[in-house]
């Protein structure tokens, strides 16, 4: 938890209160991604499933935050619906940030656009034990890339989010 006043975060905005949100789900899914031991049977643990549903929701938010003109209600969850609907500007810089072409970002949200709710109901498939591949890498490179524009866009200053240590989080965002 990011020790967000919420009485303070309700005077800030949409776009900012989207950011909070995308950069905590963030933050879960980093947390999901280490593998401790489990206090209760004593093994090895990684909660991948809540990592993949929580990076694919802070990619979500993420894209809405740059969205967000005001207090409107942007009622879409696909990934690449999402992305196609971003300034074109903005995904150029995406890109340029990524290292990759567009169409292949587009591509990757194409494939894993429903991630959040294949994983979130993953218990529900047929193929619950079978194996699958979801591009980690990619979209935590993606989360941050949008963390970048998304402090950019919104006028927030910045931090080290791919190397931030979780115990120093910032109590509040500070306008610059």
């Amino acid at each position: 938890m990011t020790g967000i006043d919420w009485s303070v975060d309700a005077k800030i905005g949409k776009r900012k209160r989207c950011y909070i949100q995308a950069r905590d789900f963030f933050f879960a899914a980093k947390r999901c991604g280490k593998t401790e031991e489990c206090k209760e049977s004593g093994m090895p643990q990684r909660l991948s499933v809540p990592e993949y549903v929580n990076i694919a929701f802070s990619c979500e938010l993420y894209i809405k935050t740059l969205l967000y003109k005001g207090e409107e209600r942007i009622k879409e969850h696909t990934l690449i619906k999402l992305f196609d609907r971003i300034d074109v500007n903005l995904r150029n810089k995406l890109s340029d940030d990524l290292k990759m072409p567009i169409e292949e970002i587009r591509r990757l949200l194409h494939e894993h656009s429903q991630l959040f709710s294949e994983m979130r109901y993953r218990f529900e498939s047929l193929q619950y034990g079978e194996s699958f591949s979801i591009p980690l890498q990619f979209l935590y490179s993606l989360a941050i890339s949008l963390d970048r524009l998304a402090q950019e866009t919104i006028g927030v200053l910045p931090y080290p989010l791919a190397n931030a240590d979780f115990a120093c989080f910032p109590e509040i965002l500070v306008e610059l």
